[in-house]
C-alpha cells in the first residue's frame, strides 16, 4: 500500500526526551508460555505475561520520571498478522492500575505492518498508521510490548501531537539493542554526518 505524503504522522523526539522504560528482555519475554497467544488476541494470556513480567523497578522509574504529571496513557491497538496484539493493552490497563492514570484507547493502528521480527527496512517501508482523537494540551503516556527502531511510537506521537496533546514520556515491556535512548543525541547525529 502507497501512503500519501499527508499520512506522515511521524515525530521527531525533542532532544532530552527521556529514554523509554522497559521491564524484561526480549529472551524472557519469548520464553513465556503466554506470549505466542497474548500476541495473536488472547486477552487473558497478555494479563498473565503483563502480571508477570512486569518489573517493580521499573513502575517506580515510570513513577518517578512523571514527577507528578497525570498523563493518559495510550496502548499501541495493532492488528498483527496472526491478530490483535493484546499485550499493549494489557500493559496500558496495569499502569493505569499500579499508577492511578486514564486510558486512552480510542486512538487506534489502521493498517498492519507485520513489524514482528521485520526487518529494518521493511520496518520504514511499512510504518504504523494511526487514527483517533486526542485532547489539546493533555499530557500522555505511550506504551507497546517492543520498541525496535522506534517508528511505531514516533507515528502514535505524531497522531497525538497532531491534535495537539503532548507525548511526555514511552515504555514497553522489551526493547531491541539500545532502544530505549529514543531521542537523537547530538553526538549521534555527528557521527553520523
Amino acid at each position: 500500500m502507497e501512503i500519501p505524503d499527508s499520512w506522515n504522522q511521524r515525530s521527531g523526539w525533542a532532544e532530552g526526551f527521556p529514554e523509554i522504560v522497559t521491564h524484561t528482555t526480549v529472551n524472557a519475554r519469548d520464553a513465556h508460555p503466554d506470549y505466542a497467544t497474548a500476541k495473536t488476541g488472547d486477552g487473558d494470556a497478555a494479563s498473565r505475561l503483563i502480571n508477570e513480567i512486569v518489573s517493580v523497578d521499573s513502575i517506580e522509574i515510570l513513577r518517578m520520571a512523571l514527577g507528578g504529571k497525570k498523563p493518559k496513557i495510550v496502548p499501541v491497538r495493532a492488528i498483527e498478522l496472526d491478530g490483535r496484539n493484546m499485550i499493549p493493552d494489557a500493559y496500558a490497563e496495569e499502569l493505569g492500575r499500579q499508577l492511578g492514570h486514564d486510558i486512552n484507547a480510542g486512538i487506534v493502528q489502521i493498517n498492519v505492518v507485520g513489524h514482528t521480527r521485520a526487518s529494518g527496512f521493511a520496518r520504514m517501508a511499512r510504518p504504523a498508521l494511526f487514527s483517533g482523537a486526542a485532547t489539546h494540551g493533555q499530557h500522555y503516556l505511550i506504551v507497546d510490548d517492543h520498541v525496535g527502531m522506534g517508528g511505531t511510537l514516533a507515528s502514535l506521537k505524531g497522531r497525538i501531537e497532531e491534535d495537539g496533546g503532548q507525548v511526555v514520556l514511552a515504555s514497553t515491556l522489551t526493547q531491541s539493542r539500545d532502544s530505549h535512548r529514543i531521542a537523537l543525541t547530538k553526538e549521534t547525529l555527528r557521527k553520523l554526518r
